[in-house]
C-alpha cells in the first residue's frame, strides 16, 4: 500500500491537475490519499487567515467528498509544517502503508512518471528513501532552475517503520526501538529519466513574496534565496555568496 501525504493552502489553481494522474493511477494501484489543509503557525502569526483566502479547502472537501481524498484534515490549529506532517502521517502509518511519498498541489507529476517512480522504489530494495529531481519553475512558467532534490519517498515496514517528522519535511524512524533520523539511512536519487517533475516554486507572483517573507522570518536576514528588487523577483546574490553557492543556470522548457 503506497501513502501519499499532501499538505495545501492558497494553490486551488494547482489542484486539479495536481490530482488528475493520482486519479488515474489510484484506479489499478493500491493507494491512500491523506491530505492536510492548513496555514502554518509562522504564516499566521503574520496575520494570513487559517482558511485560504482562494477556497483551496472548499475544493479539497470537494475532492474528499468524491472518494479521490482518504482522509482530510483541514488544521486550524496554529501548527509548525513538521507538527501538520505528522499529523496528516499518522491515518497513512494506522493503515501500514508499505511507501510514503509527500508532494504538495505545486508539484506536477504525470502518470508516467507516477508509474516508473514506484517500480523503480520496487527494483531498489535496499535503499530507505529516496530523492526526487525537480525542474523548479523559476520566474516564469517557462523557464526552470535545476538542483532540488528533495527527499520525496520512505519506506515503512517493520524494519524501517517511520515514526514522524521532526523538522519540516523531515522524518524519524523508529529502528530496533530507537528514533533514528532518515539522513542516517541508505539513499538513492532517483534518475530524471524516471521522474522530473514541474515545481511551480519561484514565479514572479504573490505566492513567492509571502514565501520570502516566511524564509525570511525563520532564517533571518538574506535567509532566502531569492528577494524583491524594484518589485522584480530576482536570485538574492548575498544569500548565494554567503553560502559558497554560484548563482543559478536558467534554462527554458
Amino acid at each position: 500500500m503506497i501513502g501519499l501525504h499532501v499538505l495545501a493552502y492558497n494553490s486551488t489553481e494547482y489542484i486539479d491537475k495536481f490530482f488528475d494522474p493520482w486519479i488515474e493511477f489510484k484506479k489499478n494501484n493500491e493507494l491512500l490519499i491523506s491530505v492536510g489543509h492548513v496555514c502554518f503557525k509562522e504564516y499566521q502569526e503574520f496575520g494570513y487567515p487559517v482558511l485560504s483566502a482562494d477556497g483551496t479547502h472548499e475544493k479539497l472537501r470537494n475532492y474528499h467528498e468524491q472518494g479521490t481524498i482518504d482522509y482530510l484534515d483541514i488544521i486550524e490549529e496554529p501548527l509548525t509544517e513538521a507538527e501538520a506532517r505528522t499529523r496528516v502521517l499518522k491515518p497513512l502509518l494506522d493503515q501500514n502503508i508499505s511507501c510514503l511519498l509527500i508532494t504538495a498541489p505545486d508539484e506536477e507529476f504525470v502518470l508516467t512518471e507516477i508509474e516508473n517512480l514506484f517500480k523503480f522504489v520496487e527494483r531498489n530494495p535496499f535503499s530507505v528513501w529516496f530523492r526526487i529531481n525537480y525542474r523548479n519553475l523559476t520566474f516564469s512558467e517557462k523557464t526552470f532552475t535545476k538542483g532540488f532534490s528533495p527527499p520525496r519517498v520512505f519506506r515503512n515496514n517493520s524494519k524501517w517503520q517511520l515514526s514522524h517528522f521532526f523538522a519540516d519535511d523531515e522524518p524519524l524512524y523508529i529502528i530496533d526501538d530507537q528514533l533514528v533520523s532518515y539522513l542516517n539511512l541508505v539513499n538513492q536519487n532517483i534518475p530524471v529519466t524516471i521522474v522530473n517533475p514541474l515545481h511551480y516554486t519561484w514565479l514572479d507572483n504573490e505566492r513567492s513574496k509571502e514565501k520570502i517573507k516566511y524564509q525570511t522570518s525563520r532564517w533571518g536576514k538574506d535567509g532566502c534565496s531569492f528577494i524583491y528588487i524594484n518589485d522584480k523577483l530576482c536570485f538574492n546574490e548575498r544569500f548565494h555568496k554567503k553560502h559558497g553557492l554560484i548563482l543559478p543556470e536558467v534554462f527554458s522548457l
